[in-house]
């Protein structure tokens, strides 16, 4: 019985399937959420990409314009290495760890935030003068990055 195959008329017409009563709406793969204009045209912009692995935000624009989406989560970021000829010309609230390839690193707090960070504006209170790590630093602009994953994931460690 199970080598007998079951042989259909000529005029056999399967009846179509019925359709879902609810329809699901398309859902892109890339959000812009907000995008940044300068005296050139467009400057930047933030965005929301869905990969296989989930929701992503990333951010193509200055700092300053992603801190409110971003809620300085590179501040959180665990060894802000800071260099000897810095602390020379700021006064940086540092850890020192001899021996360490990173022998100086910036305080954290309890909440494994960055102590230069205002808690509540959540901007740098050292903005003009951070630390040259923190200048290079960007979450995903020409970065070989992601962005951060929703709900945000980043790694926080307090020192």
């Amino acid at each position: 019985m199970a080598d007998e195959q079951l042989e259909l008329e000529d005029d056999y017409d399967p009846l179509p399937l019925p359709k879902a009563a609810t329809t699901y709406p398309e859902i892109p793969h890339r959000q812009i959420l907000k995008e940044f204009f300068d005296d050139n045209g467009k400057s930047g912009e933030i965005r929301l990409e869905l990969g296989s692995d989930g929701v992503w935000l990333q951010f193509d624009c200055d700092c300053k314009d992603a801190l409110p989406y971003c809620q300085a989560q590179c501040c959180a970021l665990v060894g802000t290495a800071v260099l000897q000829q810095e602390l020379e010309k700021f006064d940086y609230p540092v850890d020192y760890n001899p021996g360490s390839d990173l022998p100086f690193t910036m305080q954290r707090g309890a909440d494994g935030f960055c102590n230069c960070l205002d808690r509540k504006s959540r901007t740098c209170t050292i903005y003009g003068n951070h630390p040259q790590t923190c200048k290079a630093f960007h979450c995903t602009r020409g970065a070989d990055v992601r962005g951060f994953k929703l709900p945000n994931h980043v790694l926080r460690q307090a020192t």
